[in-house]
């Protein structure tokens, strides 16, 4: 379960999470080597290693995106140039407390679910020391059932996820403790209890992280000064105002759609322009429109992960 959980999650955080790949696809590799190469084949062998090789080549792959962000990072400050603290009062912390209570709440119903699962397995192990095993031939078989006939005539149901691997008139052994039943060939099955645990644990570590990652940047810009764009405007009668960017950084070009919006009684535009300046802060100015959801990196593959275990779980119970 931990193995399927964690090469299907990968999937999104190659994509999403870099943070989270470092160490998932490690522990995922440890697994593989620990427990699939020992004792393979080697036609298992040769997949086994292919899956070692793309999980170091995708952690490779997550280190390098984080050692270019953190680049990315030094050569903004660099050009900013200067830093100031965030005005008082900026609020409670909440960035990130969504995320993070969801991912408690899912990892939660993980560990429940996990609880619950090894539970079922002691209480059956239990229930199979003591009972008394019994000889039985098949007389029908269910949907989810076949029905024996003991030695001494008796006729019971026991319970089978494979009804159709016991043929009509073959012999089985039942194991009876009270009125406790199963067949041996049948042990108990957490699939169930695993299937809960992937859909709410999969979500549940990806949005954790996300709130973590975000309460820590959020903290980081309270703890110290941060870099701050300078910026001169220029404003005649009311023409769009001009802003031009300190450093010798290139940004693309923004044609005719406005940068950043100047809220002062005449409502200017802030475009961008290539020339390079710098005078001081401007605190009016805000962003003209509302970032895109990817751009602010919501998580949206936990969301579709959930509804599609959810999904899973309903086409099995039913």
């Amino acid at each position: 379960m931990t193995e399927v959980g964690l090469a299907v999650g990968l999937l999104y955080w190659f994509a999403r999470l870099p943070e989270l790949t470092l160490i998932a696809a490690p522990a995922l590799a440890a697994m593989v080597a620990w427990r699939e190469l020992p004792g393979a084949d080697r036609t298992s062998q040769v997949a086994n290693f292919a899956v070692i090789e793309a999980l170091i080549l995708g952690w490779a792959a997550a280190r390098g995106r984080l050692a270019a962000r953190s680049g990315q990072r030094r050569l903004v400050e660099r050009a900013a140039g200067v830093r100031y603290r965030l005005p008082e009062p900026v609020g409670p912390l909440v960035r990130g407390s969504i995320p993070l209570a969801a991912g408690l709440v899912r990892c939660a119903v993980t560990a429940g679910a996990v609880l619950l699962g090894l539970s079922g397995i002691r209480a059956d192990e239990r229930h199979a020391d003591r009972a008394a095993h019994i000889t039985a031939t098949v007389t029908h078989r269910g949907e989810e059932t076949v029905r024996v006939r003991t030695a001494d005539e008796r006729r019971i149901t026991v319970d089978a996820f494979y009804p159709e691997d016991h043929v009509v008139g073959s012999t089985v052994t039942v194991l009876e403790d009270g009125s406790w039943r199963r067949l041996v060939a049948e042990p108990y099955d957490a699939f169930g209890w695993q299937l809960l645990a992937l859909t709410a644990g999969l979500p549940g570590l990806s949005f954790l992280t996300v709130g973590v990652l975000a309460r820590r940047r959020a903290a980081a810009l309270r703890r110290a000064p941060v870099p701050a764009l300078r910026v001169v405007t220029t404003d005649r009668a009311g023409d769009p105002v001009v802003i031009r960017t300190v450093g010798p950084v290139r940004r693309p070009r923004t044609s005719e759609k406005p940068l950043l919006k100047a809220l002062s009684d005449t409502g200017s535009d802030v475009r961008m322009t290539e020339e390079v300046s710098a005078l001081h802060v401007h605190p009016e100015l805000r962003p003209a429109e509302a970032s895109p959801r990817s751009d602010q990196g919501l998580p949206l593959g936990p969301v579709l992960l959930l509804l599609v275990g959810f999904a899973v779980t309903a086409v099995l119970v039913t």
